[in-house]
């Protein structure tokens, strides 16, 4: 996470790293503000992958 002053204020912004990125889409899943996106990615792919991986766990 990187802090800088905008405005007077502290703002917030993720930078991902893309050599060390894998392209599983965690990052985007989790963010709560829907702000990050993977290429060939869709949010309903990653739900997808997240319900079957709980299924496995039951």
């Amino acid at each position: 996470m990187l802090e800088y002053m905008r405005e007077g204020s502290i703002k917030k912004t993720v930078e991902v790293d893309e050599l060390l990125c894998k392209g599983c889409g965690t990052c985007m899943a989790t963010c709560p503000k829907k702000g990050i996106y993977v290429r060939n990615f869709k949010l309903e792919h990653i739900a997808a992958q997240i319900e079957a991986a709980l299924q496995t766990v039951e």
